[in-house]
């Protein structure tokens, strides 16, 4: 699936449901689903067996704040895979590859948030792939502890 593939999903899905009212979190969230089964669906057929870490489904919340013109922007977003060294989201922007940003989220039975610098990778319209950059051993440690109670992507 291309970038502009991908581009074209968003606005079909969105067409398919034209009462849907979007302003809502639960419909965003719904909608957002939909686009994430379509793009692992096509990643599945395009999969790589060559990965530096293995990757790991879930669903979590995530904050992505990039710096705009007027200061920093917060752009809200779903994690839906997660690796040691970065996560794959979906979020309401499209960033551009080599872009840095700051993401902040929570792991399940983690007393305190991660905010962790990272660098885009790659976007596929609003898919985008994130590598963490500078990240503490510990923050790693987490991240590893979370991973082994999670299904393989």
């Amino acid at each position: 699936m291309s970038d502009t593939d991908s581009k074209a999903v968003v606005p079909k899905l969105l067409s398919e449901s034209p009462a849907m009212d979007y302003s809502t979190c639960r419909d965003l969230t719904r909608i957002l689903r939909r686009v994430l089964t379509r793009f692992l669906k096509a990643r599945r057929m395009n999969k790589s067996s060559t990965r530096r870490y293995a990757r790991y489904r879930t669903e979590l919340p995530v904050i992505v704040k990039v710096l705009g013109k007027d200061g920093y922007v917060r752009i809200h977003g779903r994690c839906f895979e997660i690796a040691e060294a970065g996560l794959g989201a979906v979020i309401t922007s499209e960033l551009a590859a080599g872009e840095m940003v700051t993401l902040e989220f929570s792991i399940p039975d983690i007393a305190e948030a991660f905010v962790m610098r990272a660098v885009v990778r790659h976007r596929m319209g609003f898919l985008h792939g994130f590598e963490f950059i500078g990240a503490l051993p510990e923050q790693s440690e987490l991240i590893q502890t979370f991973c082994r109670k999670l299904e393989p992507s």
